[in-house]
C-alpha cells in the first residue's frame, strides 16, 4: 500500500496529474483489498491473498520474456538461460497447483469470479465498486496518451488555452478526494477483516466521518483558489 502517501505530496507540488495516477493506483489496491476481506468469509477461496501474491512470478515470468526479446536491440545483456528457466518452471508449478487461467493478468481471481479471464471491471463489480468506475476511466484517460487525454490535458488558465504540462493551482481537489477514499477503503477492509472489539467498529465510524470532512476542506481550498484567480482574471492591469 505504498502507493498511498505518494498522492499527498504530489497534490503538494501543484501536480493534479501525477497525484490522479497515484489515486488511480490506490483505487486498484482497494478493489483487491475488497476481494480479498470477501475471500475470508468462505472456505473456497481463503487462499485468495495468496494467490494475489504469488501472481507476481506469472508477471515477472511474462516480464522476463519481453526483455529477453528485446535487450539485444537495446543493448542490454540478456537475463541467463538458466535464470528465465527456473522463473518458467515457477510459473508452471503455478499453473498447474491454481489452473491454467492463473496465467492470465487477472487469473488469481479467475477462481472467486468463476471466469477465465476476468477483467478489472470484473473485479470492481464484485468488490461493490463499480460506481467509481467514471473516476477510474477519468484518471486512466488523464494519465494514458490515448485520443482523450489531448483534450483533458487542455485547460483554460487567465482567458488562455493552454497545456497542463506543469505545476498548478487548479484541479487538485479530485485527486486529492479519490485517493483518499480508497485509502479509507484499504483500510476498512484491513479492519474488517482483523476486527475482535467492537471499539474497532468506533474508529472505522470515526475515521470516515474525518474522511468526509477532509474531502469538505480540498473543495473549499479550490473554491477559494477559483475565487482568487478569477479576481486576478478581472482586475484591470495596473498602470506603469
Amino acid at each position: 500500500m505504498s502507493s498511498g502517501p505518494r498522492s499527498a505530496p504530489s497534490t503538494e507540488r501543484g501536480l493534479p496529474l501525477d497525484a490522479l495516477a497515484r489515486a488511480r493506483t490506490i483505487h486498484e489496491l482497494a478493489v483487491a483489498a475488497f476481494l480479498i476481506q470477501e475471500s475470508t468469509d468462505g472456505e473456497d477461496n481463503r487462499d485468495l491473498a495468496e494467490r494475489f501474491r504469488l501472481h507476481g512470478h506469472v508477471s515477472a515470468y511474462a516480464d522476463a520474456l519481453v526483455y529477453q526479446e528485446n535487450a539485444e536491440g537495446l543493448g542490454y545483456e540478456p537475463l541467463e538461460v538458466e535464470h528465465v528457466e527456473r522463473m518458467r518452471i515457477t510459473r508452471e508449478e503455478l499453473l498447474t497447483r491454481f489452473g491454467r487461467s492463473y496465467r492470465n493478468e487477472y487469473g488469481w481471481a479467475s477462481k472467486l469470479l468463476d471466469k477465465d479471464r476476468p477483467t478489472f471491471r470484473d473485479l470492481e463489480e464484485r468488490a461493490n465498486l463499480s460506481h467509481l468506475r467514471g473516476f477510474y476511466r477519468w484518471s486512466s484517460q488523464e494519465v494514458h496518451s490515448g485520443a482523450r487525454s489531448l483534450s483533458f490535458n487542455s485547460i483554460d488558465f487567465r482567458g488562455q488555452e493552454v497545456q497542463l504540462v506543469n505545476r498548478t493551482n487548479h484541479y487538485l481537489a479530485d485527486p486529492a478526494q479519490i485517493a483518499l477514499i480508497a485509502l479509507m477503503q484499504c483500510m476498512s477492509a484491513l479492519l474488517v477483516y482483523s476486527v475482535t472489539d467492537p471499539q474497532e467498529l468506533l474508529y472505522m465510524t470515526t475515521m470516515s466521518h474525518f474522511v468526509d470532512e477532509t474531502c469538505n476542506s480540498f473543495v473549499a481550498v479550490q473554491e477559494q483558489i477559483d475565487r482568487e484567480e478569477e479576481n486576478v482574471t478581472h482586475s484591470p492591469p495596473e498602470q506603469p
